[in-house]
């Protein structure tokens, strides 16, 4: 039945019509459906080892990365121990991330091209023991699936290693150069990083410098230009006289995730300048400033800007040489030009002089200038602007660095750029002098010789200065770590010494001066209450009785027989009293005393805040009276009406009782009593200048000259008369006080009901109920909001809402804080900069190692 051909089905038809035909059938069958079965068991066999591949591919590379960052974490832990001072926790580099992204992303690729070949291999595995199943017998059909498994394994490990070197060999130069690039970048930011801390700290007495590109030329000479080809923007002040007065430190940073450059100004509040225009128009200002007479000021503008297409860099623009002063320049401007630039290329700067072609280089002032300071031209870049203006012969002779050497030669530029058209002015400057560099090289088959070609060009002269600048940084980078060590040593030292290391803060000092000022507050609050107020309010409100009594009453010719003639019934004398009390009431009391009080308020927080160490800070101080007269501010008008409406009804009438009246009394003769005492004083001050016998004869020549009808010779001086004329009222008015303080102690003023006859007991009582009144509600309104407010407000306006340069600045107002604070600052600064180049140093040498 079964043969080298394979089961026929119309052949075990006629099988089963014979006997044992069922039996047979069944027979026939367990062949074909053993080999079925191992042709299935073979294809997930194969399905099991791939899995078990792909899975092992995946362990081994997630161990490498382990071992990756072990390795790292033991680096950094014996970098930690050997050395002096805690580092901070090193992080690995952004260029190795990049490589073991890079990595990781290639594993992950040839991951999936193996799952995919491996699929197509299983695939046609299974069709062909699809078709060769039935042939074989069990061991055969086993024998398959085992050679079909190994030689899936055996595929996978050689496409493996091929599409590795492959990916490897193809990647290998673009990694290398990607590290590099990152390495050069990563290290310059920081350097720069660390170059704007030192700049932040550094005093008089500090001997750190890091390089930096000095730009140097004359006028005209195209510096501008080069300068805002290599940012792409025109920033620079443009003019016809000389614009730049001030040497301008250009610090540019790279960003990528910046999409919109920016510029800031260090140590002037402008926040981010997104309008390069409007920069140009700060730094036009800045310059023009400076008077023409003084010519220049060495006070450098900072800079910085930051963008996705400009390298990091660190430039300084000086202003340029001149031959020639105007007549409104001093006589000296060129010295005072020269004495600047050489201030800053000095060592380790490096200098770019730049020179124009069309001129010959014995007579540029720039090199001249950079030769005096280095004399074998290690340190400076020659720029030759304004190529297109001489011929290419001469211009290849000056780059090829031959009469004049530098040691990094002279690079060609064309940098001066067109007038830009509105669709372009937006466009990337560095690209439009770039596009018209190229066409005008690539006219001219003489710059088309390859020693020349990298010596052309804006792009060139911005490659070249970024490797100048890391390799300068690079070769100082020992020498600045030690040198900031070392003064960083005498730091501490000296803050160790003077102020045995107590770590000061503004906001702290601010903090704890707070605190002084609010126990002051309290224990203020706790004595001007309603107690003091009420006093306060005694005080004006006898004041005002007192001129009502002496207008109204006292300078009455019927005053002495006041009493003795008259009625409490008499209309004349009740019209006075109601008017006294009509214009007792009807002052305006709340607007006066809310007045007094604030004003009395506000003169014991002056006092309590210059006592304290905010006396020291004028600043703070103003903010502190600030806090205080808007918190009152505010609430005098709400004050002020409710006294003013609570003191209404007593416009109308007045009612006191017999006790009011009693208490009265007796506050109206303490009244009385101190007036005529302060007219005694007054008296016997007189008396004691004149002497009682001239007195005496001063009164008797006054008397007489009253009774004459004739006037009679003046035998005095103006001063002794008026003198003498001012006892006369003193005497009058004290018979007039001991005659209404003798009424009032008599039984004429025993009740209330002789109010028109005492009219001082009666305007008394008024005031005391006019005073009580005013006293709660300006408690109320006034005295309890405020002292809610004040501590809150001080904390909202010296410690919330001010910058940490305000509070610095309040701070460096006391000299010896400032000194201590400067110190600190110094300390904290150093620390993080030596931190920051340690990291760099480290970087560098496992660069070396590798």
């Amino acid at each position: 039945m079964f043969s080298e051909e394979g089961f026929h089905p119309f052949r075990a038809y006629s099988i089963l019509k014979g006997p044992g035909a069922l039996k047979a059938f069944f027979r026939s069958l367990r062949l074909p459906i053993a080999g079925f079965s191992l042709v299935a068991g073979g294809v997930a066999y194969v399905g099991a080892q791939v899995q078990r591949a792909s899975d092992y591919t995946k362990d081994v590379f997630d161990r490498s990365f382990d071992v990756v960052n072990s390795a790292w974490d033991k680096t950094r832990e014996v970098v930690n121990d050997a050395t002096s001072i805690n580092l901070p926790e090193i992080h690995m580099p952004g260029w190795m991330e990049k490589i073991l992204r890079l990595d990781e992303e290639s594993v992950e690729n040839r991951r999936q091209l193996q799952l995919r070949k491996s699929q197509e291999k299983e695939r046609q595995l299974g069709e062909k023991g699809n078709e060769s199943g039935g042939s074989g017998s069990d061991d055969n059909s086993e024998g398959v699936v085992v050679g079909l498994a190994g030689a899936v394994a055996s595929t996978l490990a050689t496409d493996e290693e091929n599409d590795f070197e492959k990916l490897n060999e193809e990647e290998k130069q673009k990694l290398a150069q990607s590290s590099k690039d990152d390495r050069m970048m990563i290290f310059t930011k920081k350097m720069i990083e660390i170059r704007n801390i030192l700049h932040d700290i550094q005093d008089d007495n500090s001997s750190i410098t890091l390089p930096s590109i000095v730009v140097i030329g004359s006028q005209s000479s195209g510096k501008s230009s080069v300068l805002e080809a290599i940012v792409g923007h025109e920033f620079l002040p443009k003019g016809s006289n000389m614009v730049t007065r001030r040497p301008i430190e250009l610090t540019l940073v790279h960003s990528k995730e910046t999409t919109t450059p920016y510029c800031e100004f260090n140590g002037v509040q402008l926040g981010h300048i997104t309008d390069f225009t409007k920069v140009q128009q700060v730094l036009t200002d800045f310059n023009m400033a400076v008077p023409p007479r003084q010519g220049v000021d060495d006070n450098p503008i900072r800079l910085t800007i930051c963008a996705s297409h400009i390298p990091n860099l660190s430039l300084i623009d000086l202003p340029g040489y001149i031959q020639i002063h105007s007549s409104d320049q001093p006589a000296d401007l060129d010295d005072k030009i020269s004495a600047l630039c050489d201030k800053y290329i000095q060592e380790p700067n490096i200098i770019l002089a730049v020179c124009a072609a069309d001129v010959d280089l014995a007579n540029s002032t720039a090199l001249r200038a950079s030769r005096r300071v280095d004399p074998l031209g290690l340190r400076t870049i020659g720029v030759i602007t304004k190529m297109d203006l001489v011929p290419p012969e001469k211009a290849v002779s000056i780059l090829r660095n031959e009469h004049y050497p530098l040691h990094y030669g002279y690079i060609g530029v064309i940098s001066k750029v067109p007038p830009l058209s509105l669709w372009s002015r937006n466009q990337n400057l560095t690209d439009i002098v770039s596009s018209r560099e190229r066409s005008y090289f690539s006219a001219h088959p003489q710059f088309h010789d390859l020693p020349i070609l990298p010596m052309l060009g804006i792009q060139n002269l911005r490659k070249n200065l970024i490797h100048v600048l890391e390799y300068t940084m690079s070769k100082n980078l020992q020498y600045t770590a030690d040198s900031i060590r070392s003064e960083l040593d005498d730091c501490n030292y000296q803050y160790k010494v003077q102020y045995n290391d107590r770590l000061l803060t503004a906001e702290s000092y601010i903090a704890e001066n707070l605190d002084v000022l609010k126990a002051a507050f309290k224990e203020l609050s706790q004595k001007f209450d309603k107690n003091e107020v009420r006093a306060l309010l005694k005080e004006i409100l006898n004041e005002k009785t007192l001129d009502l009594l002496a207008e109204r009453y006292w300078m009455d010719e019927n005053i002495l027989n006041w009493t003795k003639q008259s009625k409490a019934t008499d209309e004349h004398w009740q019209y006075k009293l109601d008017s006294c009390v009509s214009l007792l009431t009807r002052m305006g009391l709340g607007r006066v005393s809310t007045l007094q009080v604030t004003e009395l308020l506000s003169r014991r927080i002056e006092e309590i805040a210059k006592q304290s160490p905010f006396g020291e800070h004028p600043g703070a101080l103003q903010y502190i009276l600030n806090a205080t007269q808007d918190i009152l501010r505010r609430r005098y008008h709400n004050t002020s009406e409710q006294v003013e409406n609570c003191v209404k009804p007593y416009k109308f009438e007045v009612e006191i009782n017999d006790e009011e009246w009693k208490v009265s009394r007796s506050e109206a003769q303490s009244m009385i009593q101190k007036e005529l005492s302060m007219c005694q004083n007054a008296e016997e001050k007189i008396r004691k200048a004149l002497g009682s016998k001239r007195l005496s004869q001063v009164l008797e020549f006054l008397n007489s000259q009253a009774k004459s009808p004739e006037p009679l010779p003046v035998a005095h001086s103006a001063v002794v008369l008026d003198q003498g004329r001012l006892m006369q009222y003193l005497q009058m008015r004290e018979n007039i006080l001991k005659l209404r303080l003798s009424t009032m102690k008599s039984k004429t003023c025993k009740s209330k009901e002789s109010k028109y006859l005492c009219p001082e007991v009666f305007l008394n009582a008024v005031s005391n109920k006019l005073i009580n009144t005013a006293v709660l509600f300006i408690n109320i309104e006034l005295l309890s909001e405020f002292y809610y407010q004040f501590p809150r407000e001080l904390d909202q306006r010296l410690i919330h809402s001010l910058t940490s340069e305000q509070l610095t600045s309040f701070v460096d107002e006391n000299p010896r804080l400032k000194s201590q604070l400067q110190l600190q600052r110094k300390k904290q600064g150093l620390e993080l900069a030596l931190q920051k180049i340690n990291s760099l140093v480290m970087l560098e040498r496992q660069t070396d190692n590798e």
